[in-house]
């Protein structure tokens, strides 16, 4: 749908300020793209090890005490029969598949049940490892970062609500991913009327990302999650909500950044 401008204008006029303030809300996700797609190898011959390198700044985004997915994938990788495995599963979930939302939707669900099926057998009283669609939409975020939408479930149904959408994303192994990219391909299309926003966004990943073409598509998380911490909504609205930080309710330190490659699609 098209987004009302003036209730636009109240999220984004804030949100322009803090950048011109130099100030960020970014939570680390960024970080953890670049540490992602500068160290994953797909066919890395120590795919654990590999593994371990690419996720190292995504466990404060993805794992909390309750629900590790990371965590789940690095334990269940110790065991040498299960390696070949996880790699298949992430080969066939990292797969192309030409902008088709449809698919992708089946192909989280399918990775999170291929996962969790080896889980439950493996680490059977370990249900903090579980997969779930929400965390292998993650990891497709991790690596293609112009083609995907990071999804923090409190920022979204924020979003949703001011902006009057009426879809429940889900959470979990009932995350809609077509639904939540439909509602954030709203706030993407809004964005060129924005030039001084998109310059300023495209000079911070310049300065942070080496360059990176996001696509907006990081632009259009920050602005949600930013709108959220930052209590860029009405006083009131979400009572319970909007200083809450990051994916998992926390701040993360900033680290220093490794440089995305040319090649940082590897597999």
């Amino acid at each position: 749908m098209s987004l009302n401008t003036e209730t636009l204008n109240t999220i984004l006029a804030p949100y322009i300020r803090s950048l011109t303030d130099g100030e960020t809300a970014e939570n680390g996700v960024w970080e953890a793209i670049n540490c992602f797609g500068t160290n994953w190898d797909i066919d890395a011959v120590d795919f654990p090890a590999m593994f371990a390198q690419a996720t190292q700044q995504a466990h404060a985004v993805m794992d909390t005490p309750a629900l590790q997915p990371i965590g789940g994938m690095q334990a269940l990788m110790m065991r040498p029969t299960e390696v070949e495995l996880v790699r298949e599963c992430f080969r066939w979930l990292f797969n192309d598949d030409d902008g088709d939302l449809k698919k992708r939707q089946g192909r989280v669900e399918m990775f999170a049940d291929q996962v969790n099926g080896r889980l439950r057998r493996c680490l059977p009283r370990m249900a903090k490892f579980t997969q779930t669609a929400g965390s292998a939409a993650l990891y497709l975020s991790l690596l293609e970062p112009e083609d995907n939408y990071f999804f923090v479930p409190a920022e979204a149904k924020a979003w949703a609500a001011y902006f009057g959408y009426d879809e429940d994303f889900g959470t979990g192994a009932a995350f809609n991913l077509t639904q939540y990219y439909a509602m954030c391909d709203d706030l993407l299309n809004e964005l060129p009327k924005y030039d001084e926003l998109t310059r300023m966004h495209t000079e911070r990943l310049k300065n942070t990302m080496h360059g990176i073409n996001d696509q907006l598509h990081l632009l259009v998380y920050d602005i949600m999650h930013s709108a959220y911490v930052n209590g860029y909504y009405p006083k009131g609205l979400f009572p319970h909500g909007n200083r809450q930080g990051t994916h998992q309710g926390r701040e993360t330190e900033s680290r220093a950044r490794r440089p995305v490659h040319a090649d940082r699609r590897k597999g």
